[in-house]
């Protein structure tokens, strides 16, 4: 991954000037009162100037609240949106209004959501007795104001609070703009780093990489020039390599290499530092500290990898191989032939299967879709009952957990959930080891990574037995490491492996046809649960679109189900026929058809608004709420004027958001959604499109992997150029592991 050592380094405020026709900064006092986008990183909307007593339009690059009071800084832009041309205020740095008039205090009291216990008529009395001398009476003499307005002692401790904490922030922002550091950046460091975020970064601006999304490496040395560090700074080279490494890990879906060649690591490290070639080989040589990184030689090459990166992949390989042979069960053949007949239903692969789970506390079930391997698990698990073996089964997601445990009747958890992590630790690990279970099924295993591998394994008891199931033929984990497939393919080791290779009878059309891609295969003849709608029209990326508004304008006359039993997916996220823009479509239709409600306009780049009955998905783990990243949900209340709004997750979970809930930002419209979004789930109903537009991202197992979410049918739509393209290109993965150097020098102790 090619480095600019310029990229990044321009403040927002440089930015904003470049562009800019009127380049005369100015400043801004007032209150923000519209929104139309509002993000971690870019906001537009309204604001009333109080000074000018004028509103105008603005762009801020950074996230504001409605009704914010805040100082603006930034210059004037012309605009032009759909053949209006307009002014248009861009903001590069802002900061809290402490300065503020009586009704600024007002609205300031009464609308910010933190102060509790403070009402409408509280909030007119302190702001009607204080608000010339407020920020003195609040910091000095806050007694005053329980003095003089009924107000709860811990309503008041509380305003105090926060009122000191904007102080800081402002004080703090204003420290951390002196250094060009970007105002959405700002926020965050603020918020993990509190008052000591300047002292943290004066010591050494390279240390926030790794703990502040978008705090890059050219960020840092911004800030590090800003502070005069030296450019030839140990703590620059080291910060680089280290930046490198993990950059290569954690750079898109399928890359996330596990080490670079040194040579490779050099050139790049010249291209991002403006040093010498020989001047930085002397540092690796000499200087380096290996804490955090990890230079080996394999087969004459030196490599260099990030410590835990080695050490995760390390540590999964040694725990599986350690117990391999190893078995938590006394008398396994016993034990088999006492189930035998019970078992007669599978065939010989999947009797195969319970037996080397039976026999070895690690093994692999794997197969194609529809060749019966949660039947295998079902069975397995009945077998366990039997013989009072405990066994907790996960998934890597919440979907996936959730369908695993409809299938077999037993309930099943995610992976994080079982280790009890809660966003900041596992309380489960190399130190804690989970206890109260004799037996591990993981599901979906070929979507696990290198970190959460041995985050699992790492937690669980030496004499654990552990199950791992899954299809190598979807798509690789996103992340470091290709643990699962390459336990397969490893010829090195005798893994414990059975792979089941026979469609069975209940599977029916839909699963033969979905395997028949892996073939470069695709059977055009529709049936009821599979319409493949391959044709030229669909060239043309809006007559996708129309089709897709179609099928929900009148959902169970096209296609035979409800709209909320069919999910549309696609591979890329931006585009015509892409997950944003169908997200935005398929709202409309959905809301004026079934709920007569006009959805407003919204430009391409931004948030759609949500509105009532809207099928959403929570985007990360929130574990306050017990709602994680891939749960499904839908609006079951919205309150416009008081910005209250209410979600029913799967699983009952019912989740109410205030106005201006930051936790709102991590749930989106899931009418539409990627196909690397629904792995390890199944719907109904499956729409999958795939156009020409998207052809760099396509193969036949992200199609394989696409009509295999189907649990009753599918429907491929795409023309007859792309689909053959799909079907004739094979999934090519060229992720750098360490598996086979870490198995090959097993073999040597």
């Amino acid at each position: 991954m090619g480095m600019d050592p310029n990229k990044c380094c321009v403040s927002w405020e440089d930015l904003v000037l470049k562009h800019a026709p009127f380049q005369e900064k100015e400043i801004h006092t007032g209150y923000v009162s519209m929104i139309f986008k509002s993000s971690d990183t870019w906001s537009a909307g309204v604001f009333f100037d109080t000074e000018q007593q004028e509103t105008f339009r603005f762009v801020a690059y950074f996230k504001v609240y409605l009704d914010d009071e805040v100082v603006f800084t930034g210059v004037w832009k012309d605009n032009t949106y759909r053949g209006e041309t307009y002014r248009q205020f861009h903001a590069y740095s802002i900061k809290k209004d402490l300065n503020l008039s009586e009704e600024g205090l007002y609205r300031f009291l009464k609308n910010n959501s933190d102060l509790k216990g403070i009402g409408e008529k509280t909030a007119k009395q302190i702001a009607n007795k204080f608000w010339k001398n407020f920020n003195d009476v609040i910091v000095n003499n806050p007694e005053k104001i329980s003095n003089s307005v009924k107000i709860r002692k811990d309503a008041l401790d509380n305003l105090v609070r926060i009122w000191k904490e904007n102080i800081t922030l402002n004080q703090l922002t204003v420290e951390l703009s002196n250094l060009e550091i970007p105002y959405n950046l700002i926020s965050k460091i603020i918020k993990d780093y509190n008052g000591s975020a300047y002292a943290v970064i004066s010591k050494n601006p390279y240390s926030l990489i790794r703990y502040i999304n978008g705090y890059s490496f050219t960020i840092a040395d911004k800030v590090a020039e800003k502070l005069n560090f030296d450019k030839k700074s140990s703590l620059r080279l080291q910060a680089a390599i280290e930046y490198i490494l993990l950059s290569d890990v954690q750079d898109g879906f399928e890359s996330n290499d596990c080490w670079i060649e040194i040579n490779e690591l050099i050139h790049k490290m010249v291209d991002l530092l403006q040093l010498s070639y020989d001047f930085i080989a002397n540092f690796i040589s000499n200087d380096i500290d290996e804490k955090n990184i990890k230079l080996f030689e394999d087969e004459g090459i030196l490599k260099v990898s990030y410590h835990f990166t080695f050490y995760a992949e390390e540590y999964s390989i040694n725990f599986l191989n350690g117990i391999k042979d190893k078995n938590n069960i006394s008398d396994p053949e016993t034990i088999f032939e006492t189930y035998y007949e019970s078992l007669s239903i599978l065939n010989e692969k999947q009797k195969l299967a319970v037996k080397n789970a039976l026999n070895h506390n690690f093994s692999i079930i794997t197969g194609k879709a529809g060749t019966g391997k949660t039947f295998v698990i079902k069975n397995l698990i009945h077998i366990f009952r039997q013989i009072d073996l405990d066994f907790a089964l996960v998934a890597p997601t919440g979907k996936a957990a959730k369908r695993i445990e409809e299938s077999v009747g037993h309930e099943a958890a995610t992976i994080h959930r079982l280790l009890k992590y809660n966003s900041i630790e596992y309380q489960y690990n190399e130190h804690e080891k989970i206890t109260g279970y004799d037996v591990f099924i993981v599901d979906e295993f070929s979507m696990v990574n290198n970190d959460l591998a041995y985050r699992l394994f790492c937690a669980l008891p030496e004499n654990a037995k552990v199950i791992i199931v899954g299809d190598h033929n979807q798509l690789p984990p996103i992340g470091p490491g290709l643990l699962f497939t390459e336990l397969l393919h490893d010829s090195m080791i005798k893994w414990p492996i059975v792979e089941l290779d026979k469609i069975v009878r209940q599977a029916g059309n839909l699963k033969k046809n979905s395997t028949n891609i892996l073939d470069s295969y695709l059977e055009l003849e529709q049936k009821d649960d599979w319409v493949p709608m391959i044709h030229s029209d669909f060239y043309s990326e809006q007559n996708i679109i129309s089709l897709v508004k179609s099928i929900f304008e009148n959902s169970e006359e096209t296609v035979g189900f409800n709209y909320e039993d069919i999910q549309v997916i696609a591979p890329k996220k931006h585009g015509i026929s892409a997950v944003h823009n169908l997200n935005i479509e398929i709202q409309k239709t959905i809301q004026q058809k079934l709920y007569g409600v006009i959805v407003e306009e919204v430009a391409n780049i931004e948030r759609p608004k949500f509105y009532l009955h809207d099928k959403v998905i929570q985007t990360s783990n929130d574990y306050d709420i017990d709602v994680m990243n891939g749960t499904l949900g839908k609006i079951v209340y919205l309150d416009n004027s008081s910005g209250i709004t209410k979600i029913k997750f799967d699983g009952d979970i019912f989740v109410e958001y205030e106005k201006n809930d930051e936790r709102l930002d991590n749930v989106s419209l899931a009418y539409a959604l990627t196909i690397h979004k629904v792995q390890g789930s199944e719907f109904p109903c499956i729409v999958i499109l795939m156009h020409k537009s998207q052809k760099f991202m396509i193969d036949k197992n992200l199609l394989y992997t696409a009509v295999t979410r189907a649990s009753k049918k599918a429907l491929i739509v795409s023309d007859p150029s792309t689909i053959n393209f799909c079907l004739k290109k094979n999934k090519v993965i060229n992720k750098k592991t360490n598996f086979k150097y870490i198995v090959k020098n097993l073999n040597k102790k």
